[in-house]
């Protein structure tokens, strides 16, 4: 199916069949894989489980990956995929549209692993703080989500490494995703300046981890260095909420 131009696969559990007339939850989920990688089909069987353990549907998003834009559009990568999951989720959240297809436009979650949790932040601020529409979301379903670019030595950066994706290749990822030069500098939170470290420390504190997941660094060690100004001005987006939606104030984050 596609839905404003975006392919997308519902999944309907098989109790909905016999419920026609009733208005059910859905679940739009938003796959992961570094903003490069993943497709419906790679999360098909999270995603059907999804459904069958709910009894819910679930839409997932098909939405543009880096490698898939082509050389004449490749030069503003970003934020192609996260727009095309935008669209979607305002075309589901319309009340008339969420009533063709058999979805309670009360209960519209949206969900999302790695990558796909950061687009579930930022979607989710999007609608509660820019007025997109009348109705919103009534959840996000965060799981292990990227949610800040401020901060590459926290534990679940260091310590935290899965055969699908090596945090040590994340300067890779933003420099496809950003279509920008960025070193693996970044790494080592060389890509801010001082300034920018205190406005942004506070909300990444690290006397609010346990200590007990502080096992290679116990806190972030050059807060008082500035990064190298060309990695600085080339990352400067990765700062922004599109892209670090933890980086807002606590009443964003809270509506």
């Amino acid at each position: 199916m596609i839905i404003e131009g975006v392919p997308v696969r519902f999944y309907y559990p098989i109790n909905s069949v016999n419920s026609l007339f009733k208005l059910l939850f859905v679940v739009i989920y938003y796959h992961g894989g570094g903003f490069c990688k993943g497709l419906v089909e790679t999360h098909h069987p999270i995603t059907r489980e999804l459904a069958v353990q709910t009894d819910f549907i679930v839409l997932s998003v098909e939405y543009v990956l880096i490698q898939q834009i082509s050389s004449i559009t490749r030069e503003h990568p970003f934020p192609v995929g996260l727009d095309d999951c935008t669209k979607v989720t305002k075309h589901i959240l319309d009340i008339d549209n969420a009533n063709k297809i058999n979805i309670d436009p009360t209960r519209i979650a949206i969900a999302g692993d790695s990558a796909g949790g950061n687009f579930v932040t930022v979607i989710a601020t999007r609608f509660t703080n820019e007025n997109m529409t009348k109705n919103i979301p009534c959840l996000q379903i965060l799981i292990y989500p990227v949610v800040q670019f401020f901060d590459f030595m926290l534990p679940s950066y260091r310590e935290a490494n899965v055969n699908i994706f090596d945090s040590g290749k994340s300067g890779l990822m933003l420099e496809l995703y950003l279509n920008r030069s960025i070193s693996d500098d970044i790494l080592a939170n060389n890509h801010t300046t001082t300034e920018q470290k205190k406005q942004y420390r506070p909300y990444v504190d690290w006397p609010l981890i346990p200590s007990k997941y502080r096992q290679t660094y116990k806190e972030s060690i050059n807060d008082n260095i500035d990064g190298g100004a060309n990695l600085r001005k080339n990352a400067q987006q990765t700062l922004e909420p599109d892209l670090s939606p933890l980086l807002v104030e606590n009443e964003k984050l809270s509506k």
